[in-house]
């Protein structure tokens, strides 16, 4: 599509709301934290690292902090209703395995110093909390419709027609949401968004393929496991909720801000 043809895409910025997006997602060195633009990434890291070190101890030395850990530092439906919401945002913090922590810690290491990069820390800030967010928000509504599947088990009538729609009543019930994989999907979603072309690694693909190819294949993946409960400890629709919200920030702020700060 040509710009020239969408006044849309060429109308005048105010000048005020220009300003306040320049000071909150402000890249420019005088603003960034002590030691460069990566130093917040590498800070969740660390914060990450050490959950799972604390998970380890209360496993294996301290049992009664595993209450703790639960009611405070893991999403779930429980959580929610007993009013800790903050669980939305802590469990992004928790790892239970060395595998689970592993993958999502390199995905951060790879996109975080990107996003601040290209975008600046608040802007890391804002990707990381909304895709936490909108990860666990999935997570939990699944669990809901499947927590509702089983209750409409009791009745033949109602299982037909859960199996009609959902494809299995037995589909995973993801009952409990932790990991930081929500938010770095998040981030490799901007990332696909801002450089669809740009070839990317992805298991289980062999090669190289365009970012945009990657996702699409990640996501149609996602939502395929969920409904047929392949998987089952993977957080699919959680997954879908965060790369959601990545797109959604891109095209909504994302591309606004790199045009005006002159990278796009």
């Amino acid at each position: 599509m040509d710009p020239k043809a969408s006044p849309g895409l060429n109308a005048p910025f105010p000048r005020h709301l220009l300003h306040t997006q320049r000071r909150f997602y402000n890249s420019r060195p005088h603003r960034q934290l002590p030691g460069g633009p990566n130093t917040l990434p590498f800070t969740f890291m660390a914060i990450c690292c050490t959950g799972y070190a604390f998970s380890l101890y209360a496993h294996d030395s301290a049992p009664h902090l595993l209450r703790l850990i639960d009611d405070h530092a893991v999403c779930s439906l429980q959580n929610i209703r007993e009013g800790r919401y903050y669980t939305l945002v802590t469990s992004s913090f928790t790892h239970f395995t060395l595998v689970h922590l592993g993958f999502n810690m390199y995905g951060l290491y790879m996109l975080g110093p990107l996003m601040t990069s290209f975008f600046g820390p608040s802007a890391f800030l804002v990707l990381w909390i909304g895709s936490s967010l909108t990860c666990d928000a999935a997570a939990l509504y699944w669990d809901y419709l499947n927590q509702q599947a089983r209750q409409a088990r009791s009745q033949a009538r109602a299982v037909r027609g859960v199996r009609q729609v959902w494809g299995s009543p037995e589909a995973m019930v993801e009952t409990k949401s932790i990991g930081a994989s929500g938010s770095v999907l998040g981030m490799f979603a901007t990332f696909c968004c801002m450089m669809p072309k740009n070839r990317v690694l992805m298991m289980p693909i062999p090669v190289p393929v365009p970012a945009w190819v990657g996702i699409s294949v990640f996501a149609i993946g996602s939502a395929y496991c969920a409904v047929n409960a392949l998987f089952p400890y993977i957080g699919h629709m959680g997954h879908l909720g965060g790369m959601a919200f990545g797109a959604a920030w891109y095209f909504t702020q994302g591309r606004r801000i790199l045009r005006k700060l002159g990278r796009f």
